[in-house]
């Protein structure tokens, strides 16, 4: 982000206080999301939620001032942040057996680890869009992955089996 930040003309201090600012949107999201999951479930927030995150990514390519990548920002920190208990909650609530479950916190991690490698591959010179525009669909997948398990009827709706 600050790589996206300084390709579009900001300067280290104005991007640094984007930062810290915006963290407040994140930590508004996951509180959030926490609530309005155990209130009404994860469907519809997950779409919510990801899909404007894929929006505040793809908006980074268009910066043109410090408002618009605060902007950006924030709804990317907010959605980012929100969109780790829906997805937790989704898997937790939908996945059959807890196989997935187990697998989720780990499966993150390598993401975390891999994204970079990938961004590094991406990168054309001083150019990040096409890393930008990836994460974007990156994120959109995720939302598709995440559909088979929204579909799904929650063990807990399920009847119960008689003797």
């Amino acid at each position: 982000m600050s790589l996206v930040g300084h390709d579009a003309g900001l300067e280290g201090p104005a991007i640094a206080q984007v930062f810290s600012l915006t963290q407040f949107f994140g930590v508004a999201g996951a509180l959030s999301m926490a609530a309005v999951g155990a209130a009404f479930g994860f469907s519809r927030p997950a779409v919510v939620v990801l899909g404007a995150g894929a929006v505040a990514i793809a908006a980074l390519t268009v910066l043109s001032s410090l408002a618009a990548f605060f902007a950006a920002n924030a709804v990317f920190q907010f959605t980012w942040n929100a969109g780790i208990p829906i997805v937790l909650g989704v898997i937790a609530v939908r996945s059959l057996g807890g196989a997935l479950f187990r697998l989720a916190v780990p499966l993150q991690f390598v993401g975390m680890a891999a994204g970079p490698s990938l961004a590094a591959l991406l990168l054309d010179g001083e150019d990040y869009s096409l890393v930008v525009w990836t994460s974007a669909g990156l994120l959109i997948v995720s939302l598709l992955a995440l559909v088979p398990l929204i579909l799904v009827r929650p063990p807990s709706a399920e009847p119960a089996s008689g003797p």
